[in-house]
Parts: structure tokens; sequence; C-alpha cells
């Protein structure tokens, strides 16, 4: 048994067998700077020069294609597994082999997805958008569906419908167990890599694209597979004080709102309705749907007046945030979001990503290197192709 505490600086800490410290993204640190007592995943097959995008998943990878063990698990340096009997005490080595007797997959307890708006439970797929690029999952899905179809079910369940997941890619089973999952989820990841692109088009952050939605990614496999999984607390072993989340004080989930009046959204001779749906706008935000639910003009004069200024969105096929986002120049174009969203229902075809761009800042042109080969060429070719296919599908959650 042998469960990896990833990092990607040294740092001290009690870790006592067995865990094992890992080193992820150990390809940019010199050899002279190693310590003893320390695994770096830059060592036999590796993707550690990956580190900057895939997180932690370089540390998961290393372990499946080096790791001999029988247990394995993932864990972070200040993400540890607590002990059911020992407050802010890790999972001991008998207690781990006690779990998985009844239990197939040790996995950090569910967290909720929240909205920024009313702090009501929303779905995994809607919270992801709120906070990453919208057409993300939308490509992992297409990808599930052409190339492992099965697993389709569990994705509309897992991402679509529940309001929860495991997060931070950690978890402890049997080798044989994660070998499964890391042979299907590195095969999401590769065709990912062919769908988007996602460092030239995004900052720092966002780039972390493959380690997000792993996360996400996790869940599915765990439902597809029906794991018997045993849902473990999750604290910070650097700062012990620091708060976790406990079941009980979860918010309630967002009541299920019927809101299916039609209308026109027409307002002062424009028709927003390329950029404003209705029942979209108020089953989408709990605050408006009481005060809109038989008011679908003035649902539409809070988005035109509010609304857009806040970057609500209003429509499954378009965010204003997006638009601004994808087309840089509106903002200097414009006097404000709502004139840029009259420019794109002037013109729709003019103006790229009015979805998948919300919380994307792309770089400056400057920063962007020229593409001097021809299969460079072609990988951001088909990219494009894909991202307008997916640019077409309505947003999930």
């Amino acid at each position: 048994m042998k469960i990896y505490i990833a990092a990607h600086k040294h740092f001290d800490i009690d870790a006592q067998a067995p865990y094992q410290p890992l080193y992820v993204g150990a390809s940019s640190i010199p050899t002279d700077n190693r310590q003893a007592g320390w695994l770096y995943d830059d060592q036999g097959d590796n993707i550690s020069q990956k580190n900057k995008h895939y997180c932690e998943l370089t540390g998961l990878y290393w372990i499946w294609k080096n790791s001999p063990e029988s247990i394995v698990g993932l864990t972070h340096y200040r993400r540890a597994f607590e002990s059911p009997n020992d407050s802010k005490q890790m999972l001991k080595d008998y207690e781990i082999e006690n779990i998985l007797t009844n239990y197939d997959c040790i996995v950090a307890a569910k967290e909720p997805c929240t909205s920024s708006i009313g702090c009501n439970l929303i779905t995994v797929a809607e919270q992801y958008r709120m906070i990453h690029s919208s057409t993300d999952l939308l490509q992992a899905r297409e990808i599930i569906r052409t190339k492992c179809p099965s697993y389709l079910d569990a994705f509309d369940k897992a991402i679509c419908e529940e309001c929860s997941f495991s997060p931070c890619n950690m978890f402890i089973c049997k080798k044989e167990l994660m070998d499964r999952y890391c042979k299907w989820l590195f095969k999401i990841e590769k065709q990912l890599e062919k769908r988007i692109d996602y460092i030239s088009g995004r900052n720092s952050y966002q780039q972390r694209m493959p380690g997000f939605i792993s996360e996400r990614l996790f869940n599915v496999f765990l439902k597809k597979e029906d794991i018997k999984c045993y849902e473990c607390h999750i604290f910070n072993p650097i700062n012990k004080e620091a708060l976790t989340i406990d079941q009980s004080t979860w918010p309630r989930r967002r009541p299920q709102l019927i809101c299916s009046c039609a209308t026109n959204a027409i307002f002062n001779g424009v028709d927003y309705s390329s950029v404003f749906d209705y029942s979209f706008y108020v089953n989408h935000y709990e605050d408006l749907f009481d005060r809109y639910k038989d008011d679908p003009l003035g649902a539409l004069e809070h988005f035109i007046a509010i609304g857009i200024n806040e970057h609500r969105v209003a429509h499954p096929h378009f965010s204003i945030g997006s638009l601004l986002n994808g087309n840089p120049d509106l903002r200097s174009r414009c006097s404000g979001n709502l004139e840029a969203a009259q420019m794109y229902i002037a013109n729709p075809k003019e103006y790229m990503h009015p979805i998948g761009y919300e919380n994307i800042h792309p770089l400056d042109e400057q920063s962007n290197s020229t593409m001097a080969t021809w299969h460079e060429r072609r990988i951001t070719a088909a990219r494009i192709r894909y991202q307008e296919r997916i640019e077409r599908l309505p947003v999930l959650g």
C-alpha cells in the first residue's frame, strides 16, 4: 500500500507510511534541488511537463504507470483524508484496509455546487460554466458520445442532474481499479487536447482545463462503473484549523421552477430573441422567478437594464461575457454591454464565441506564437471546426 501526496513544492509534514510525497511538475526543477525521501513525477513513464495544465493529473499518470503497490491513492499536501477515529489526522493504513473490505474506493466527501446569486444548489454543469468555459463540458460529452457511448447516460446524470461531486481528484483504491480509471480518463484527455486550445486562448488559470474537467469526469466514472464509495472528509494538514464543509450545512436545492410562458422579446423596436429567452432567464435565477414569473416584459426590461451588466446568461446560446471576451474589440467600440449585444443581434455571424468564453480572457496577440508548421496549422483548423460545432449546441445545466 502506498498513498502518494502530490505537491508542487517541498514541504515539511509528518507523513509516515503508507504516505509518500510525490513532487508533481518535477521536470521544471534541477536535480540539485531534489530531496531524499521524495519521489518525482518526471522519472519513468511520465507526463510531468504537462503539470502546468494537468495539475495533479501528472502525479496520477505517474502512479498509474510506475507504482507497483496493490493499493494506491492520491492526496494533496494541503488536502488529506481525515481519520474517522482521530480528528484532523490522516487515515491510518489499518483504517484504509478496514474501509476497503466493505467499499471499492475511498473518495473525498461530496461538495455542493452553489449559485453565486441566491446561494442555492445548482447542477455540476451549471456551476462549471459559471467558473470556466461552457463549451468544455460539451466537448467532453461529445467525446464520450462518440468514443465511449456506454458512459453517456452516467455523464448526463452526474453532470447535468446532480448538484454535488467528489472533488480534488483524491481517492484510494486497489491498483486494478485505478488502472481502469486512468485508461479511460487519459483517453478522453487526449481527445480534448485535439479539440480545445486551452493554452494560447486562455489565461493561466483557465489553462488548467484538463485538471478541472477531470474532477467532474471522475464522478462520471464512479457512477457508470457503480463503484461503492466511502466518502471521507478532507482537511488541510498544513493548517488544521481550516474549516471543512459539513453536509448538514449545505444550502437547499434550488426549487424546480415551472415557467413555460412563451413571449416575444421585442423592446423599443429591437428583437432580443437571439440573446434573451424568458423561460431560461427566470428559471436560472431564483431571485428573478418570484418577481417575474408572470411578467415576461418585466423580465426583459430587467435583463436590458441590469442583468446584461451583471453578465447574467439569459439564453442557452448566448452570454454577454463570452461575447466580450471572444471579441475584445467590442469593449473599445461599444459604450456598454447592451450596445455590444445589439451589435451581435444585428450581425451575429460577424462575432465569434457567443458562448464558451464567459470566464476566459484570451491572451494578447503578441503572446501567441506563430504557427510555423503544417501540423500545427492543421491542429488549429480542426480545433476551430470543433469549437464552431459545439457553439451551436445549447449550454448544459
